[in-house]
């Protein structure tokens, strides 16, 4: 479980993605009272990343025995990196927001789309 205690958002608010691997296109995306998820798909080599934005007092769930896991620091942020044989998972926090992005996508890509994310 990864938590992360206060937060000052009470809502989330409009959400842009500047980044979406190429071959990649939107499947589907929810808006709920506490998280934002959008889901891509790349239907030519059966590839996914789903992203979800979700209030810093929400709790986000992984598998610690399916997946290795990693604290990793750049650039003066801490993200938690989870990764199987399959699929692979970035977390990370501002205080406020929770984003984690998970698919079957390489780290680089999902920190390309972590940087891109910005809340209007």
């Amino acid at each position: 479980t990864y938590t992360v205690v206060g937060g000052e958002y009470s809502e989330i608010g409009d959400i842009e993605i500047g980044y979406i691997p190429e071959g990649f296109e939107k499947d589907y995306e929810y808006y709920g009272d506490n998280y934002y998820v959008v889901s891509c798909a790349s239907y030519s080599f059966d590839n996914w990343v789903n992203i979800r934005i979700s209030l810093a007092n929400q709790e986000i769930y992984f598998d610690t025995e399916t997946y290795d896991t990693e604290i990793l620091t750049i650039d003066n942020q801490t993200y938690t990196y989870h990764h199987s044989d399959s699929t692979n998972g970035l977390i990370w926090n501002d205080g406020n927001l929770v984003y984690k992005i998970s698919g079957t996508i390489g780290f680089e890509e999902m920190l390309q789309i972590l940087h891109s994310i910005t809340i209007v």
